[in-house]
């Protein structure tokens, strides 16, 4: 016990040192700094532009998983189903993971169409709440 306890903290004194060395070392600006002093002004247009073209990428490659998600679901379903042949609560669970993963692929598959239509919804509250008050 007592040289495991040692090869521990001889590990840890290994690891921690080098790391401890070259965050001591302030020669070198780090990466966000030199970042930083490239791009003096401040372009939020550009940056909206870049955030929304990573959005749209991550949401494609979601999208492009679906068929993967579903086969998933199902084989998780039938196998919560076969296990629900001698317990009945699983057999209830079965069938709450099988709507829940429905929801989530409907939900991953058109979240553009079901976020403009939340949106739609909010501006259309909002307005007529303003035209109401006028």
């Amino acid at each position: 016990m007592k040289w495991w306890i040692l090869s521990l903290i001889i590990s840890l004194i290994v690891f921690a040192l080098p790391s401890y060395g070259f965050a001591a070392e302030d020669s070198a600006p780090s990466s966000v700094q030199q970042r930083i002093e490239e791009q003096q002004k401040f372009n939020p247009e550009e940056i909206g532009k870049n955030l929304e073209q990573k959005g749209n990428e991550l949401m494609g490659m979601a999208q492009s998983g679906g068929k993967l998600y579903l086969g998933a679901a199902l084989i998780v379903f039938l196998i919560l189903l076969f296990i629900g042949l001698f317990f009945k609560k699983v057999r209830a669970l079965a069938f709450l993971s099988l709507v829940l993963s429905l929801v989530g692929f409907f939900v991953i598959q058109y979240w553009q169409e079901f976020s403009d239509f939340v949106l739609a919804i909010l501006q259309w509250f909002f307005t007529m709440k303003k035209g109401e008050a006028s």
